[in-house]
């Protein structure tokens, strides 16, 4: 007992330290046609001056500090045109980086330059396909340095484009093996996956080197443990495409028709953004789908009532694309707020300080049966459950009972056992 705590004042010593953290916000758009006028979308109904004030008013609302835009014309005066649609009303902090691919629909970030700089580009290339582009942003003013490397990718389309998007995405693992590693990676973009067992979204989700999976935020499990299909109701919170139907009365013949039942357009992160190790941590329940609010499954967007975003919000995005902008949350730095460990085999991360709950984070390599035991600084247990975990599971302990102070939480597998500290307030 009295080596227990001795480890225990050790661990609290050694995490007192507050270190400087900023929240980021994060997102992807489909900009549909941006100054770009095929036969079916000409520019008297995709008008440019219309699609500016509708950019404008969704970026009001959202404020990015990175944004990845994909179907914008690959032109520098369009990149340009459209960063001064990005500094207006007031703000005057982003900056454009190149294009992902020379086709004439490409894609875009631009990056909050107060916050962010640009350090390296790496072109993606695959053959008579739209090219990804994998983006190395360095948040200012932090030692050591944090990095996030964003994959900005538009797919294939539809669903006989299966192959074509299991190509790109193959091009884009032949250059993330080149690294070894993908800390502090993001996917994002139109991905075009239409269910989730498409070979390529399983080798995104579950890759044969663990070290360069991804992983979806807000992944939807039944209860055998296996992943809820894409454009399932289930989903319905999370569908990007298409914000305008059939029967929409004012329908745009550049829209698709097909009501929001899909959903096309994702941010995936590496297993470091999930359990903090890389010093960006995904803030739970921070991904939102902007202007979804479940009640517009398999119609448009404005379709009766719609308060999930102001109405102007709303028409804007009704009207601007077929396409919802998705956006998540990150802290940036080193994350006083949370412990976590990470291994080959077991992550693990908690809020701290916890109140009534505690969040508790776990992510297998493979299902095991884990233990969690709670202690306090004495070493008396005061908790003790155990579960099976599939994969991944967010579990609330209910702590409303303890007192306020410093506890320990330990999670055990049948191979390892880790142990975090955590402060009830």
């Amino acid at each position: 007992m009295k080596y227990f705590s001795l480890f225990i004042l050790i661990m609290f010593l050694s995490s007192v330290a507050i270190n400087a953290q900023d929240t980021i916000r994060i997102m992807t758009y489909n900009l549909l046609n941006y100054s770009y006028y095929p036969s079916y979308c000409n520019e008297s109904i995709n008008d440019i001056d219309e699609k500016n004030n509708y950019i404008n008013t969704i970026i009001d609302y959202t404020l990015p500090d990175i944004v990845g835009f994909v179907e914008v014309y690959n032109s520098e005066a369009v990149k340009y045109s459209l960063l001064g649609v990005m500094n207006s009303n007031g703000r005057d902090f982003y900056k454009p980086t190149s294009f992902n691919t020379p086709n004439p629909l490409s894609g875009i970030v631009y990056y909050n330059k107060n916050k962010f700089e640009e350090v390296a580009s790496i072109d993606v290339n695959v053959d008579g396909l739209r090219n990804l582009k994998i983006y190395s942003l360095k948040l200012k003013e932090t030692t050591p340095e944090i990095h996030v490397h964003i994959v900005l990718g538009h797919l294939a389309t539809s669903q006989s484009g299966e192959q074509d998007r299991a190509l790109q995405i193959a091009a884009l693992y032949d250059k993330l093996e080149q690294y070894g590693n993908n800390d502090n990676y993001i996917i994002m973009g139109d991905l075009n996956v239409y269910h989730e067992d498409e070979a390529m979204f399983d080798d995104i989700l579950r890759h044969s080197n663990q070290e360069l999976r991804f992983y979806d935020p807000v992944e939807m499990m039944d209860n055998e443990g296996e992943m809820v299909d894409l454009g399932s109701y289930e989903n319905r919170f999370y569908h990007t495409q298409s914000t305008s139907a059939y029967d929409n009365p004012n329908h745009n013949e550049c829209f698709a028709t097909g009501g929001l039942d899909d959903r096309f357009d994702m941010i995936l992160v590496d297993d470091d953004i999930i359990s903090g190790e890389g010093k960006i941590l995904y803030i739970e329940n921070s991904y939102t789908t902007t202007g979804q609010d479940g009640y517009h499954n398999n119609t448009y967007l404005t379709n009766g009532a719609n308060n999930s975003a102001p109405p102007t919000v709303i028409e804007a995005l009704q009207k601007n694309s077929d396409h919802l902008p998705v956006y998540a949350d990150f802290i940036f730095g080193e994350p006083a707020g949370i412990s976590s460990f990470s291994s080959n085999n077991l992550k693990v991360s908690c809020n701290s300080p916890a109140t009534d709950n505690l969040d508790l984070s776990i992510k297998l390599s493979s299902p095991d049966e884990v233990e969690i035991c709670i202690f306090n600084v004495l070493g008396n247990q005061l908790l003790k459950t155990s579960r099976l975990i599939t994969r991944r599971e967010n579990l609330q302990i209910p702590i409303s009972t303890f007192p306020n102070g410093i506890y320990i939480v330990s999670v055990k597998t049948s191979s390892e056992i880790r142990t975090l500290r955590f402060v009830k307030e």
